[in-house]
């Protein structure tokens, strides 16, 4: 989903994610499993040129335990930041 302003481009995005891993099950042992859940996003692509964009972004993904070893639980929430060039060609 996005919208223009300006010569920017705003959008946003909402979707299902998810990680698989080890984890910790305690101090010194691990289990093997994978948590999943929503992941939220916005941003602005601005272009710099006729061939460059700059494009920043922030990302909140909220999982919860499914599928792990050991009856254990796993809450994973992560904010994430990323600017980066993108080239069109």
């Amino acid at each position: 989903l996005g919208a223009p302003l300006g010569d920017a481009e705003l959008f946003g995005a909402v979707g299902v994610g998810a990680t698989f891993g080890t984890f910790a099950t305690g101090e010194t042992t691990t289990g093997s499993g994978k948590v999943y859940g929503l992941t939220f996003g916005a941003g602005v692509t601005y272009p710099v040129s006729d061939g460059m964009s700059i494009r920043g972004e922030v990302n909140y993904d909220n999982f919860t335990n499914a599928d792990q070893n050991d009856n254990q639980t796993s809450d994973w929430n992560a904010l994430s930041i990323r600017v980066m060039a993108v080239f069109n060609f």
